[in-house]
């Protein structure tokens, strides 16, 4: 039977009303079976779409280089968003 680790990536929020980001701090959170890691990115509002867009796509592009696959998105308790990922485990 196949095994998996699992990933999460946000929040990532973005304020409709002011079209601002919203200074956050999205982490990167790995689930494996040996605990928890995580790594920290910062978003402030004076990054403009074009910049946070660039800073998630590096961050995406590496998670597919490591194997990493996008399983879901969505908000958690009007905290942003957040992605969910899987890879299988060896």
């Amino acid at each position: 039977m196949q095994k998996w680790e699992y990933c999460t990536l946000g929040p990532i929020e973005f304020s409709s009303a002011s079209w601002k980001w919203l200074p956050n701090e999205p982490t990167r959170i790995v689930f494996t079976r040996k605990g928890m890691t995580e790594e920290v990115f910062k978003i402030d509002d004076t990054s403009s779409l074009k910049d946070v867009q660039n800073d998630v796509a590096k961050v995406l592009a590496r998670l597919g280089d490591e194997g990493w696959e996008m399983v879901g998105c969505g908000a958690v308790f009007a905290s942003g968003h957040f992605l969910y990922f899987k890879r299988p485990i060896d």
